[in-house]
């Protein structure tokens, strides 16, 4: 944390947080980029969108932010030699897996704008920039384009409300960037509904692995957690729970995290 950063958080945590205050607050901290310490570097976000990693009391970081899902990537990530994130926003889980395995190769996938300039930042801070390919776009069943909706930056997601942006399908994305065995981490607010229905079409697809945010049933009009996994069970995949236990169904309600293989040629 820099100097500016470190007085800021220490203002915040001692002003009151009245209605006037949390006004004042986002005004000042509007358009102010955070450089904080994770794992063996550094990542950037924005300190009013991002506020959550820096004015929690209990000092709720970047690092610690999902941490069971940073470490359970990292663990996987070493028998593949490159990692596809996703919707990988500012890079949590992409900036995880590179800090922690050096061996690896990353390519990090969103359609939000700042966040993937905010990754960039973060990129050229820890001299990744070797290991990191960086695609702008919405991954969809569809290419050309779709419409995404990035107001609130942390739930960006597929919307008939949203701005046309540039889109690739999950088939496309993995055959121009993947040409290798892959681990792929997916989370793309609901839509993962959308990108499953292409694993059919997708060659040597015993060569990935994936890890994958189920969103609950209806989520942003495209969740359909029982959908995947009855396709996934119809493509006799192997699907685990985060301790790598297998599993047959998802609760509808809640966010699911499951670990997709194929075992057999």
């Amino acid at each position: 944390m820099t100097i500016r950063d470190y007085w800021l958080s220490w203002l915040a945590h001692r002003l009151p947080l009245g209605s006037s205050f949390r006004a004042f607050g986002k005004r000042l901290i509007r358009g102010w980029v955070i450089k904080q310490r994770f794992h063996s570097g550094v990542i950037c976000f924005d300190a009013l969108e991002y506020s959550f990693l820096w004015l929690m009391k209990n000092e709720f970081s970047a690092q610690e932010y999902d941490r069971y899902q940073q470490d359970i990537l990292q663990s996987l990530s070493f028998d593949y030699p490159m990692f596809m994130d996703i919707g990988s926003s500012i890079g949590i889980m992409s900036l995880s897996v590179l800090l922690r395995n050096p061996s690896i190769r990353v390519v990090c996938v969103d359609a939000n704008r700042r966040a993937m300039q905010l990754l960039r930042q973060s990129v050229r801070l820890n001299k990744l920039e070797s290991r990191v390919s960086l695609v702008e776009a919405v991954v969809s069943d569809t290419s050309g384009e779709v419409k995404f909706d990035d107001s609130l930056r942390t739930c960006s997601h597929i919307s008939d409300t949203g701005s046309a942006l540039s889109s690739i399908t999950l088939e496309d994305l993995l055959k121009h960037y993947a040409p290798t065995p892959c681990f792929v981490k997916i989370d793309v607010e609901g839509a993962e509904t959308l990108l499953l229905k292409q694993l059919p079409l997708i060659e040597n697809l015993r060569q990935f692995c994936f890890f994958i945010e189920l969103h609950p049933l209806g989520f942003n009009k495209l969740g359909d957690p029982h959908a995947c996994i009855d396709l996934l069970r119809r493509l006799d995949a192997s699907i685990l729970d985060p301790s790598f236990k297998p599993i047959a169904s998802v609760q509808e309600d809640t966010i699911s995290s499951i670990i997709v293989r194929w075992h057999h040629a």
